[in-house]
């Protein structure tokens, strides 16, 4: 249960008893008060004595009979012939009649139970009329009523405290045990243990933030993961210029070069494995500014059509020189707009035509394709080389990762790591489809 949901439950408990009670005392209180009984009209009783009475001095009698209290009865009699005319009291019949000394042995007779009163209603002006008034001494129904009010309102006022009592258990011990389990499992992370899953068992809230830590644990892992690959790879790719540097210089200190066309080919070794390891370090920096962000205060925006004619210009230009044919089916819309670090991107586009140059033999072709999809831009830059095998193509865009294909040229496997970042970092995706012997297809998708 939610805690949302046990706290919702909760709050009606507290609502709910202060409303029962109210309820309960109400209807208590009302049993107390005077009850209305139907009393038959002047017409109705005299219709055929309205010498007795007046219709005005009846309604007095009327309202007087029709608001006493629940324990009393009342008999109205005609004083001059003790007939009687109205009556609640069930030994006293409508038109009998009973004289005073019947009447007054009947009160001593049901003394011990009853109070008895007779009187002339007051205010009357013109009437004959009395009234006969008994009411009973022990309310015998009134009391275990009010007796059978106030034991519900203690038995329903103490199931919802136990329910209240039960869903604050519930709330506070769901709560201590996530907590707890979220503290051990944040302990557990902050130590560096990450392989764990961060388990908690529940339906509430907790779980949401449960899935939260599990992910923040599994991105914490790869990152981890991706700095021990980083690390690795960058030892590998630093190590191998270095030893090649330390043997030549070692081989000049010692002489060991005869001639000085000897030593002048040794330096040219040494000083173009120094340039390799300046254009590692070069290469490393950018990853490490395109991951970090720090260069997207150089956004602006750029008009897509302009910008993709001039990276087929550039395309043009570099398949020419190395003799391969460039095509480029360019159709975006005039008035598209893009947010980007142009010359970061330019770069990120002269990568995929170097590796499409690259990998292609002598005279392939090269073809730039850019068009509107379903409420995207897509970009597509394909070639007719030897391709990407399937167990390879999901690793292309790995750090340091070389295909097999890729080996018998010079790289570090930085350059389509260095692509998809900046891509990324654009709210771009970009994927690739190839098949071995017939070339490959990077497709870069633009949200429109």
């Amino acid at each position: 249960m939610k805690i949302k949901t046990q706290s919702f439950l909760l709050l009606s408990g507290i609502i709910i008893i202060p409303v029962v009670l109210m309820a309960s005392y109400w209807v208590m209180f009302h049993q107390r008060q005077e009850m209305t009984y139907e009393v038959p009209s002047y017409n109705e009783i005299f219709q055929e004595h309205q010498e007795l009475t007046s219709e005005e001095d009846w309604e007095r009698i009327r309202n007087f009979i029709a608001h006493r209290q629940p324990n009393m009865e009342v008999a109205v009699f005609d004083r001059a012939t003790m007939e009687v005319l109205y009556s609640t009291i069930e030994q006293f019949r409508r038109g009998m009649k009973i004289d005073e000394q019947n009447l007054l042995k009947y009160s001593m007779d049901n003394s011990e139970r009853y109070f008895f009163q007779m009187t002339t209603p007051p205010h009357l002006k013109n009437s004959t009329l009395v009234t006969f008034i008994r009411s009973e001494k022990v309310q015998r129904q009134f009391r275990p009523r009010m007796e059978h009010y106030v034991n519900t309102v203690t038995i329903i006022s103490i199931i919802i405290l136990l329910f209240c009592i039960v869903i604050i258990t519930m709330i506070t011990r769901s709560i201590a045990k996530s907590v707890t389990v979220l503290e051990d499992a944040a302990k557990r992370v902050t130590r560096g243990e990450l392989d764990k899953p961060i388990e908690v068992r529940g339906s509430n809230e907790v779980i949401s933030l449960t899935k939260s830590l599990n992910e923040l644990r599994l991105a914490v892992k790869e990152n981890r993961d991706k700095q021990a690959r980083f690390i690795m790879g960058i030892s590998h790719d630093l190590k191998t210029p270095l030893a090649l540097i330390r043997g030549y210089v070692e081989a000049l200190y010692d002489e060991i070069p005869a001639s000085p066309e000897e030593r002048k080919q040794y330096a040219e070794i040494i000083l173009k494995k120094a340039d390799d390891l300046e254009g590692l370090i070069n290469d490393l920096i950018d990853f490490i500014k395109v991951d970090t962000g720090e260069w997207r205060t150089t956004w602006q925006d750029v008009n897509l059509k302009s910008f993709v004619e001039e990276i087929a210009k550039r395309g043009s230009e570099a398949t020419t020189i190395l003799k391969h044919t460039f095509k480029a089916e360019i159709d975006l819309p005039k008035d598209a707009v893009v947010q980007i670090d142009e010359k970061l991107m330019t770069r990120c586009f002269e990568n995929l035509f170097s590796n499409a140059i690259r990998y292609s033999k002598e005279g392939g072709t090269v073809v730039l394709r850019a068009f509107q999809g379903s409420g995207c831009y897509k970009i597509q830059i394909e070639d007719d080389g030897i391709g990407i095998g399937k167990e390879e193509l999901k690793n292309i865009f790995e750090l340091f990762y070389r295909g097999t294909g890729s080996r018998r040229e010079m790289g570090h496997g930085l350059g389509l790591a260095i692509v998809k970042s900046i891509i990324k970092s654009h709210n771009w995706e970009i994927g690739a489809e190839s098949e071995t012997g017939k070339g490959t297809v990077f497709t870069i998708t633009i949200p429109a």
